[in-house]
């Protein structure tokens, strides 16, 4: 029979390892649950990053957009082929004149028209709250002659199109 004093390893064996099993158990939880709310937050950050980069594309396709028609729009006469990064959701790249029946399939972008928009990303939705634009100086009536909406695929989140002006016309057409 072991004595009370007795300091060998099987001392009252229960109460030593039930003790320090616990304390391993609460540290290895404490530890998974700030390993669980480290990555969650890594994630929330990577994702509010990209949704920042999306935006950021988006703005800089219809700020130079904008430049270029104007560049050819001052100009007397000139043709330009241009191209743009986009992000991949956004397939395709429409002029629209909401005035005039819109094909059937391209029916959803009537819901971000807002009475001035003349360009829009399809599918709806694709450009995050920053699906229609109002592009000045384009020949929107032309350009929508034989396709309301005319638009432009975006192939791999390269969009490209020709920016062109002849003598005399006062609007820049796009194809």
């Amino acid at each position: 029979m072991k004595k009370r004093g007795d300091k060998s390893p099987h001392a009252f064996p229960l109460r030593k390892k039930s003790r320090g099993q616990m304390k391993l158990s609460f540290n290895m939880i404490f530890s998974l649950i700030l390993i669980v709310v480290f990555l969650g937050f890594g994630i929330f950050a990577i994702t509010k990053f990209l949704g920042m980069q999306k935006a950021t594309q988006i703005l800089n396709f219809k700020t130079n957009l904008q430049e270029d028609v104007d560049e050819i729009w001052r100009s007397s006469k000139g043709s330009q082929e241009i191209s743009y990064t986009l992000p991949s959701s956004i397939k395709e790249v429409c002029f629209v004149d909401f005035s005039k029946t819109i094909r059937e399939e391209y029916g959803d972008l009537t819901r971000v028209n807002n009475g001035f928009e003349n360009l829009a990303f399809f599918p709806v939705g694709s450009g995050d709250g920053n699906d229609a634009t109002k592009i000045n100086h384009i020949n929107l009536e032309q350009i929508t002659l034989e396709r309301n909406p005319y638009c432009v695929q975006v192939k791999k989140g390269k969009v490209s199109m020709t920016l062109s002006k002849n003598y005399g016309d006062a609007l820049v057409l796009i194809s």
